[in-house]
């Protein structure tokens, strides 16, 4: 048995991946292999690529997408005219509701249906859409994701476990295709649902048997296991690397995970509809996936572009089956300066963080916005608190849950009132609970910061 679990990577790589590549029209490896080539190259040579692969996405789209056929003639955007970055802003954001809106016109005339895969958002903004990727597209979303294996150590056919609470992931493994899709991966899922004392020994056991090179989850769920781990002097599960992804990682987390595990951590950033957008390497530079996004940064017109925290707009560079062009994805970011370069080497930009979805941001009763950065950089500054929650019920009532252990201090929740009291301005009714547990939402995902009062914009954002 375990010789042959030790040959399923090898069988995996060479004989599964080239027969799913003919099979299924998505030369995967083919697809990886030239990734690692790109990502040496300059970066002057890399945004050359992109700019290459996006005017080539747009001759095609308005041609063959009557979505971007009439919105381009609409806005009088014509065969030469973006040239540059700036002129790329003349094409309005795309936005969920935009999709939803135009259906089938925002897929390509000349794509077949069998050349489609449908899928859909995780829906945890309460805004979930369906859209389509095509065969080529799908090829290099997933040759990124073997690319950025070997960046820790893991190659193309070892096992991966997964911590994952994802409805429709979870659904798709019961099925007879899902199991059969993750028993030729070698991937296997643990529920990230109803993690505690009751039900993490029976998860500890499974992680136990199969010995994964590498585990994937939600930073909130690879937390609980870290803390069960330590608490009970559990030290045989030992992966070469930890992926912690879908949720924002904080920096007393990982510290905690790599603990734990005995392993570094890797926070990946990516999304349904683009997959990997930014991934850390060895050197903890968090990469942008270059050679096939292009990604923006929404600015306020007295800000730099990209460097300041903003609505990240993302371009797939590979999908014509369904283009997706100035996509907002709903989260904000910030990107490095150009002249930053990571020491691996590697020509690719690198992200500087994502700080929160735009969706939920806290409006104060004044009219200013407080983005989700303010509230980790609060509850860490105030010694105790391990996990916090906080909800906007309405524009002049917001409630802080927050856990916390034996060094919370006693005057902790007048420090917290206070210093919130002194952002919000005059009219916010602030609660602050003490509680024992945070639950995670529907999809299994812990929302850190929710707006119980609709989307906000992002005018007029204050930065603490």
């Amino acid at each position: 048995m375990r010789f042959a679990e030790q040959f399923k990577p090898f069988l995996i790589r060479r004989i599964i991946y080239p027969i799913h590549g003919i099979v299924s029209g998505r030369p995967i490896l083919r697809r990886a292999e030239e990734l690692e080539k790109t990502q040496w190259l300059a970066a002057r040579e890399l945004e050359e690529l992109q700019w290459k692969k996006l005017n080539m996405l747009l001759d095609r789209v308005r041609r063959d997408v009557p979505y971007y056929e009439e919105l381009f003639k609409r806005h009088g955007i014509g065969a030469r005219a973006v040239q540059s970055p700036e002129d790329l802003r003349k094409i309005p954001v795309l936005r969920k509701k935009d999709i939803r809106a135009s259906g089938r016109a925002m897929i390509s005339k000349k794509s077949s249906p069998r050349d489609l895969k449908k899928t859909s958002t995780s829906g945890s903004t309460g805004e979930n859409i369906f859209f389509y990727q095509d065969r080529n597209c799908r090829a290099y979303f997933l040759g990124n994701m073997l690319r950025q294996r070997r960046w820790m150590g893991v190659e193309p056919g070892e096992r991966e476990v997964m911590i994952w609470g994802s409805a429709f992931d979870l659904d798709v493994a019961e099925r007879i295709t899902g199991r059969l899709k993750a028993y030729f991966a070698n991937l296997s899922y643990i529920s990230a649902y109803g993690l505690n004392d009751n039900t993490m020994a029976a998860r500890i056991a499974i992680l136990r048997k199969l010995r994964p090179p590498l585990i994937t989850g939600y930073a909130s769920a690879l937390y609980v296991f870290a803390r069960y781990m330590l608490d009970h002097d559990i030290r045989d599960i030992r992966p070469r690397a930890v992926i912690s992804s879908a949720e924002m990682l904080y920096g007393p987390q990982r510290a905690i995970i790599e603990q734990a595990f005995g392993c570094r951590v890797f926070d990946r950033y990516g999304s349904r509809e683009f997959g990997t957008i930014a991934h850390e390497c060895e050197h903890g530079g968090r990469h942008l996936t270059m050679e096939r996004l292009f990604v923006e940064v929404a600015r306020e017109e007295d800000r730099q572009w990209g460097v300041e925290p903003g609505e990240l707009i993302i371009t797939d560079l590979d999908n014509f089956g369904m283009p997706m062009i100035r996509y907002c994805i709903g989260d904000m970011g910030t990107l490095e300066e150009s002249a930053k370069y990571c020491p691996c080497g590697r020509g690719l930009a690198l992200m500087k963080e994502v700080s929160g979805r735009s969706f939920d941001l806290v409006r104060t009763p004044s009219g200013s916005l407080l983005p989700g950065t303010f509230w980790t950089i609060l509850t860490k500054a105030v010694p105790g608190i391990v996990q916090f929650q906080l909800v906007q019920k309405t524009l002049n009532e917001i409630e802080l849950r927050i856990c916390t252990d034996d060094t919370f201090p006693f005057d902790g929740k007048d420090g917290l009132r206070r210093i919130i009291e002194e952002h919000c301005g005059p009219g916010m009714n602030v609660e602050i609970k003490q509680v024992d547990h945070i639950a995670p939402g529907k999809t299994g995902k812990f929302r850190y910061v929710i707006s119980e009062i609709g989307p906000a914009t992002t005018e007029k954002v204050e930065t603490p």
